[in-house]
């Protein structure tokens, strides 16, 4: 008798990475490692995703600026 390959399923998201998608601070620090290895359009998403969660984020706001300065030296 043949068998069939089992399909591996997916797994779901753990609780802690749940709530570090959540976590503003998480979003700011992701984005801030983006920067540093130039992918200023990812760091730029994810400082918008920090600011989304928590309006007055001032740090996420200055980075967005430094990582929008940057991008535009970049492109031009």
């Amino acid at each position: 008798m043949d068998r069939k390959p089992r399909k591996k399923r997916k797994k779901a998201p753990s609780r802690r990475t749940q709530r570090e998608s959540m976590r503003p601070k998480c979003h700011n620090t992701q984005g801030l490692k983006k920067s540093g290895k130039g992918r200023y359009e990812a760091s730029i998403a994810d400082f918008n995703r920090a600011i989304q969660l928590k309006q007055d984020y001032a740090e996420a706001y200055y980075n967005r600026g430094s990582s929008l300065a940057q991008d535009e030296c970049v492109h031009t």
